[in-house]
């Protein structure tokens, strides 16, 4: 960014010091011009009124003068060269010298009855005197005012002062294209930054995320096998009042003994087997088994709409929020869940009034085996991402101490809906 400004700057007062290269260039060709033509006005009135051919002052025009006229009160010509004009008009006529690019020539023009580039920037001054120089040339005789000169036309051709002039325009134009493709390019980097650095992020927080499931892969897989061989020794014990309890026992060793084995397959593979499920058939599935826990919650009204996603890991992402919402210290009548259609996305908010997040605590509460809670293993929210980014949504957590916290889902609706 630093190198940038400095190119920036440094194109700039480049521009800035060829313009007024150019522009004293222009100032001294044109002190030079004013020169020639007040010589020229000086030898054809030397000319006229002593008696001398006018047509003398051929002779001593340059070549490259490509016009010379002189014109007198009325306009009419007194004099012609090259291709300056036959007729002067008043109410055309220009006092400032232009550029004329077709010709590659400049051309300079007086109205010898105005005063020109007054010093004084008053403009009733100047209208004043222009008004008295007319009023007088204006009582001069017929004969006086068809012969005296008032319009003075000069054209001369300048191909270095041309040259000069495309030139600059054409560096202008360069160092403009340059410093927009190079605004372009460092905004292109800026993102492409931006998305490598969070490309950087995603992999550290799954490496983090391998390493706490092989952890805890490991941590629960002890003691469940030494719960599934207590259970065998009970079974042979012969005593066949408990089978009914000792089923459910190995049905949960079971069922916890997968679970870990599924942990590291849902982090290699977050997207899971994916398939069009209605997202309200799954809340309310969900929010079944948490009657007892949130009363009510179960009969919350929920519109219908598709998306696409793995049933068993939206089942998860529910889980880990509705968990997080119960050990918030809210009050269970103030837990809700809420859908809505928002264009093309579903929109799942889980909320509660309980103690909320701090500021502080929001920008790490995605990072793994970082928790609020004393117990916690903080990779519930972690795992929730993985998810909801695997099925192409976003999540945004909005809380605030003493007030509770909103957690907010974004899916993108199936084809079919959308």
């Amino acid at each position: 960014m630093i190198l940038f400004i400095m190119f920036l700057l440094l194109s700039v007062m480049t521009i800035l010091i060829l313009e007024s290269q150019v522009r004293e260039r222009q100032r001294f060709s044109l002190m030079e011009y004013e020169k020639l033509m007040y010589r020229f006005y000086q030898d054809y009135m030397d000319g006229t009124y002593r008696g001398v051919d006018s047509d003398n002052l051929k002779n001593q025009i340059p070549d490259d003068v490509s016009g010379l006229g002189l014109y007198n009160f009325y306009g009419e010509s007194l004099y012609l060269y090259g291709n300056s004009p036959n007729h002067i008009e008043e109410d055309v006529f220009d006092f400032m010298p232009f550029f004329d690019r077709d010709s590659r020539t400049i051309v300079i023009t007086r109205d010898f009855l105005n005063p020109f580039m007054p010093q004084t920037k008053d403009k009733a001054l100047f209208d004043e005197i222009s008004n008295r120089s007319y009023t007088n040339a204006l009582e001069e005789a017929e004969e006086t005012k068809q012969e005296m000169v008032r319009y003075f036309f000069l054209g001369i051709k300048d191909d270095y002062m041309f040259s000069l002039l495309v030139l600059f325009r054409s560096l202008q134009i360069i160092f403009t294209l340059v410093i927009l493709f190079i605004v372009l390019l460092i905004g292109r980097l800026f993102l492409w930054n931006i998305k490598y650095r969070n490309q950087i992020e995603e992999q550290e927080r799954l490496v983090l995320l391998g390493a706490a499931a092989r952890t805890l892969t490991h941590e629960i897989k002890n003691p469940l096998s030494s719960i599934r061989l207590q259970s065998t020794i009970i079974k042979r014990s012969g005593c066949g009042l408990h089978e009914e309890s000792l089923r459910i026992l190995n049905e949960e060793v079971e069922r916890l003994s997968l679970l870990t084995e599924r942990i590291s397959d849902f982090l290699r593979h977050p997207e899971g087997n994916p398939d069009p499920n209605d997202l309200s058939d799954l809340i309310m599935n969900c929010l079944s088994r948490y009657s007892d826990r949130i009363p009510g919650i179960e009969n919350t009204v929920i519109s219908s709409m598709m998306i696409r996603i793995d049933p068993d890991r939206f089942r998860s992402i529910l889980d880990n929020l509705l968990n997080n919402a119960i050990e918030s210290e809210s009050s269970p009548s103030e837990i809700g869940v809420t859908l809505e259609r928002r264009g093309h996305e579903a929109h799942l908010t889980v909320s509660d009034r309980g103690k909320g997040i701090g500021d502080d605590q929001l920008k790490e509460l995605f990072n793994p085996y970082y928790t609020t809670k004393s117990r916690g293993t903080g990779i519930g929210l972690s795992i929730v991402l993985s998810f909801v980014k695997a099925a192409g949504g976003d999540i945004h957590i909005d809380s605030e101490p003493g007030k509770g916290t909103d957690v907010m889902l974004t899916f993108p609706l199936w084809r079919h809906e959308a």
